[in-house]
């Protein structure tokens, strides 16, 4: 893919200096948006959001956002969940299926939910960090260059962390699952 459309920095710049912390959750994911819709556009991309009102019903599949430049397709391709882990992880799916350089997920943690059995109902950084890196080592058709970025809504301290993974290889990762939590780096 060669280089990416803007500094991963410079996108949760964007994303932070918008936040509606307390807000809630719609307006959260509204916030999020409307910065990269307005960033997206101030770089001469064409920029395609979802509306407020668009449900996931499951028979459409479509990104919270991206955008495109003609000519060469998504350099930005963005999701937003606030869930549980399975809820990120279906949202995430969409990202591995974008073909861009660039993949944004947003998510928020709360060390409430850790103690839950089941990953897929914890809410915790740890089970998000494992179920999304087993995803991506499940995924057979990876890019070389393909950058993922996890922005993490820490909710009990009210401030982001960033954690990025870039694909080495084109295809299937040459990594074991038990590596899946060690792939994003902070």
């Amino acid at each position: 893919f060669g280089t990416l459309p803007i500094a991963v920095s410079d996108l949760a710049s964007a994303v932070l200096a918008n936040f509606l912390h307390g807000a809630p959750r719609d307006a959260q994911t509204a916030s999020v948006k409307h910065a990269l819709e307005k960033l997206g556009a101030g770089l001469n991309f064409r920029v395609f959001v979802s509306g407020p009102c668009e449900q996931d019903t499951g028979r459409e599949w479509r990104l919270d956002l991206a955008w495109w430049r003609p000519g060469e397709g998504t350099v930005l391709a963005c999701e937003c969940e606030w869930g549980q882990t399975g809820d990120i992880l279906r949202k995430f799916e969409k990202l591995l299926a974008v073909k861009a350089p660039l993949k944004l997920m947003v998510v928020s943690s709360r060390r409430a939910g850790a103690e839950r059995h089941d990953i897929l109902f914890r809410t915790d950084i740890d089970a998000i960090l494992k179920v999304v890196g087993t995803a991506l080592i499940d995924f057979t058709q990876h890019l070389a260059g393909e950058t993922y970025v996890l922005l993490e809504q820490v909710e009990a301290e009210a401030r982001f962390r960033a954690y990025q993974f870039r694909v080495p290889a084109d295809g299937r990762l040459a990594c074991d699952f038990c590596d899946a939590a060690t792939l994003f780096r902070p």
